[in-house]
């Protein structure tokens, strides 16, 4: 069974996006050398195929608030491309991260 009691703390609950979606602790990408918190909503995939080598992370987009969060993940990590895998609209706006970063 898998926890996710570091996405229900109370300091960390304004750092993710969509409240029913929490990373699992046992697998949750930890924040290192990072002021103001160890927590990202991310967690690390690996496959269960032998010697594949490759490793992934899933993550929320970043809101504006977690912006810097997300970047010092990436670095961290060694991270060598993001895939976008949803919509570049929330509503009728343009996507918060893609205005971050593009705009």
């Amino acid at each position: 069974m898998y926890h996710k009691r570091h996405g229900e703390k109370l300091d960390n609950r304004t750092r993710n996006r969509f409240k029913n979606i929490l990373p699992f602790d046992e697998t949750r990408v930890i924040l290192k050398n990072y002021l103001p918190t160890d927590y990202i909503n991310a967690n690390h995939i690996r496959p269960p195929i032998e010697n594949i080598g490759r490793e992934y992370i899933a993550t929320q987009g970043p809101l504006a608030a977690t912006l810097n969060d997300f970047w010092h993940m990436v670095q961290q990590e060694m991270v060598k491309s993001i895939v976008m895998i949803t919509r570049e609209t929330e509503g009728m706006k343009v996507s918060i991260f893609l205005q971050l970063i593009f705009y």
